[in-house]
């Protein structure tokens, strides 16, 4: 090994490298916490926007269905809506295991918009409605 000419100045180099790493990690949680609230704040908003989705949805299986098939409708529709976040879990649960976390999230996310656009293409109808046409 070789030995420093000027030991002050080795202690100095050290120090800075402490305060630097010091500072680095006071910097990381800072982010980490700030964006732990930006999430938090985006599920919340998606949380409220599912909430709004829910109420729209029913209103719209009311409206449009007969009143002699409403019962019998609103089953098929309760079995499909509790079965698809079942389905869902379990899709997620593969994806992320075949791909890891982030590529099965932008996955999902991609699939996701691919489906609203392929819906929006093909049923104009469904992405014209209007609710005030339906009673």
């Amino acid at each position: 090994q070789q030995r420093a000419r000027h030991p002050h100045v080795a202690r100095q180099r050290k120090g800075d490298r402490a305060q630097a790493e010091s500072g680095n990690r006071v910097y990381q949680h800072a982010t980490g916490v700030f964006f732990q609230w930006v999430a938090g704040g985006v599920l919340g908003l998606c949380g409220m926007c599912d909430g709004v989705s829910v109420v729209l949805r029913s209103t719209i299986l009311q409206l449009v269905t007969p009143d002699e098939m409403r019962g019998r409708v609103s089953s098929i529709n309760s079995i499909f809506i509790s079965s698809s976040n079942e389905l869902g879990a379990f899709y997620d649960g593969v994806m992320a295991r075949l791909l890891g976390l982030v590529p099965a999230i932008i996955t999902g996310g991609c699939v996701t918009l691919g489906v609203v656009g392929i819906t929006a293409w093909r049923a104009p109808k469904l992405r014209k409605l209007d609710l005030r046409d339906l009673h």
